[in-house]
C-alpha cells in the first residue's frame, strides 16, 4: 500500500497465550499462500529425535519470508547479517548481480528447524511438498538469507533465477527442543578453514604439474 509492503494475521487465543506464556511467539509459513511450490525429499532414516527434509526454495520466496520477519528469522543463527563489508558476501552479491542462474551450483545454501511441518502431494505423484512449518529458524545460512533480499531491496535485482538449497529438520523431542536446535546451529556453522592454497590446488596447471611428475623421469646423470 502506497509503495509499503502489509502484513496481517487474526490475533487467536494461542497467538495470546504465546505472548503470555512463551518467549517469543512461533514464526509460522504457509507456502501454499505463495502460490508456488516447494517440492522436498523426505529423508528416509527413521529417528525419535528428528526428521529431515531437502528441499529448494525460489529466492522470491525466501525473499518475501525475510521481509515479513526480517532477524527473528535469525534468532538461532550465530550471526546476524555482517553487510557487504566481506568477502563472502560481496561474491553472494556478485552472483546474483552477474550470474543468478549459478546461483544454486555455487552457494551452499541454507539450513533451518521447525517444530512442525504439513506436506502436500504435487500432482501425478510427483512427489511431497512443504505446505505449513511451525516455528521456522534458520540455523546456517544468514548471510546468505539476508544477501538474497538486500540485493534485491537495494540493487532491485532480479531474483526469479535464483534458487536455494533447503535443509529442514523438525524436532520431534519437544522437551529437548532447545538444545537439540542450539547444536544443529553449532555444529552446522563449524567446518575446517579452507585456506586459497587449498583452493588453488585444483586448477589445470597445478593438476597438469603433478601428472608430469609422476609420469617423466628425470635422466640419469
Amino acid at each position: 500500500i502506497a509503495g509499503y509492503s502489509v502484513f496481517y494475521r487474526v490475533i487467536d487465543i494461542n497467538y495470546l497465550f504465546n505472548l503470555s506464556e512463551k518467549s517469543g511467539v512461533p514464526i509460522e509459513i504457509d507456502f501454499e499462500e505463495s502460490g508456488i511450490p516447494i517440492p522436498c525429499i523426505e529423508d528416509i532414516a527413521r529417528n525419535e529425535d528428528y526428521q529431515s527434509y531437502l528441499a529448494v526454495i525460489p529466492g522470491e520466496v525466501l525473499v518475501n519470508i525475510y521481509e515479513q520477519y526480517g532477524p527473528r528469522l535469525l534468532e538461532q543463527n550465530v550471526r546476524t547479517f555482517l553487510q557487504f563489508t566481506g568477502k563472502i558476501n560481496k561474491g553472494i552479491r556478485k552472483t546474483i548481480l552477474e550470474e543468478p542462474h549459478m546461483f544454486l551450483a555455487f552457494n551452499n545454501g541454507i539450513a533451518a528447524t521447525a517444530e512442525e511441518i504439513k506436506l502436500s502431494d504435487l500432482p501425478d505423484n510427483k512427489g511431497k511438498t512443504i505446505s505449513y512449518v511451525k516455528d521456522f529458524q534458520i540455523v546456517n545460512g544468514g548471510q546468505t538469507t539476508a544477501s538474497v533480499y538486500h540485493t534485491w531491496k537495494k540493487n532491485k535485482a532480479d531474483i526469479s533465477k535464483i534458487y536455494i538449497q533447503l535443509k529442514l529438520t523438525i524436532i520431534k523431542q519437544k522437551n529437548n527442543f532447545s538444545e537439540i536446535v542450539g547444536r544443529i546451529a553449532e555444529y552446522a556453522n563449524t567446518q575446517n578453514r579452507v585456506s586459497t592454497s587449498d583452493l588453488s590446488s585444483n586448477r589445470e596447471n597445478h593438476v597438469l604439474i603433478e601428472k608430469l611428475s609422476r609420469s617423466i623421469w628425470a635422466p640419469p646423470k
